[in-house]
């Protein structure tokens, strides 16, 4: 059994049936750190109770890793296939002839109904059966009703179903703008981002500072076009996930501090992009030196930062800047050329960003500084 093979057949189907598979890999993906703990204890000839879903999506989580039970076992076999997902479909009595001697129970059943389930089909016979582990797996599934929906989609994007597990799971932080995790207007809200930056971009050697998932760098080596871009983040796995899927030519991924750029020569860059970073970093001013280095005399910098969020309702986030601060902060390293504003399309002005003023009769959602080294 192949989980890629799994992954393949759920982007396939269409209807009741395309979802039956998402649904499976979708289960064995949450069933894994489950299957995980399980590998230690098995012996070479194990069984799984239940063909049904659960059962079935636990055998794929197990082949995963590199463990395959000898078959499946169920109280009443007959109302089932011989075979389910390539595995024989056993009685429990055929289980012991064969001398089977560990069960993996794949159930939705309590754990009293696990209980009543050993007593009354394998606590019988010659043998004396014990219970080694009495305890279900603990699944956390994303939100939404429409997980499943989504699921088909992102499938159907090419991304694996690990992968969409994991941009659920991260949505606030790692949001990939162009796979339908998030809801479609925050991801073209950080996309309206990126086709601004993108104008300053033609023929430019440009840094992506914590380029998150990548999609970004893309954008900027494709419309643009840029001349080569680097996207740098400081999580290993966001920058494993930008290299599988927004690598091209002219753009390569690095695990990188936004403090600490050693990899880059002083001036070789003309244009940064930071988008939503400074108002993470430990250090403001640190970040902001090392972007001022690495860009050539003449460079430019395209930042932005949430405007005025409290820290208290952002938990990534450790200050905060009106535009007054982020004038001043930015203004130490560079001339801050135009300040704009972004406003979401809950405010009623999709896709607007327009130069900041006094007089606007409400705030923008977010900042966006046009800076120039000096």
């Amino acid at each position: 059994m192949n989980a890629r093979l799994h992954e393949d057949e759920a982007r396939g189907p269409t209807g009741h049936a395309g979802e039956r598979a998402t649904q499976q890999v979708l289960l064995a993906e949450l069933l894994r750190p489950f299957a995980a703990t399980l590998l230690p204890q098995l012996p070479a000839r194990w069984v799984v109770y239940g063909a049904g879903e659960v059962g079935r999506a636990l055998v794929l989580a197990c082949a995963a890793l590199g463990a395959r039970p000898v078959a499946f076992v169920e109280s009443e076999p007959a109302g089932f296939p011989d075979e389910v997902d390539g595995l024989a479909v056993w009685s429990p009595v055929r289980a012991r002839e064969e001398k089977i001697d560990f069960f993996v129970l794949g159930t939705y059943a309590s754990a009293e109904g696990m209980r009543r389930t050993l007593g009354e089909v394998f606590v019988t016979g010659e043998r004396a059966w014990t219970v080694r582990q009495l305890q279900a797996p603990a699944m956390s599934l994303p939100p939404g009703e429409d997980l499943l929906e989504r699921a088909h989609v992102v499938l159907a994007a090419g991304r694996s179903m690990a992968e969409f597990l994991w941009l659920e799971a991260n949505k606030v932080e790692r949001m990939d703008a162009t796979v339908a995790v998030n809801a479609a207007d925050r991801r073209q809200f950080h996309l309206d981002r990126y086709e601004f930056a993108a104008t300053f971009a033609s023929g430019r050697h440009v840094l992506d500072c914590a380029c998150g998932t990548g999609y970004g760098s893309a954008l900027l080596a494709t419309r643009g076009p840029a001349a080569s871009v680097i996207g740098i983040d400081l999580d290993e796995a966001t920058v494993a996930y930008a290299v599988r899927h927004h690598s091209r030519g002219g753009v390569r991924f690095l695990v990188a501090d936004a403090g600490r750029l050693d990899m880059l020569e002083s001036g070789s860059v003309d244009l940064v992009v930071s988008f939503e970073t400074i108002e993470h970093v430990p250090d403001d001013l640190a970040m902001l030196g090392e972007l001022r280095r690495v860009l050539r005399p003449g460079g430019r910098l395209v930042v932005s930062t949430p405007n005025n969020w409290p820290v208290e309702i952002s938990p990534f986030h450790v200050r905060t800047y009106d535009e007054a601060a982020f004038r001043a902060v930015l203004g130490g390293w560079f001339e801050v050329v135009a300040m704009y504003g972004q406003w979401p399309s809950s405010a009623g002005r999709p896709g607007r960003m327009a130069l900041s003023s006094a007089t606007d009769e409400s705030s923008p959602e977010c900042l966006v500084a046009v800076c120039d080294v000096p």
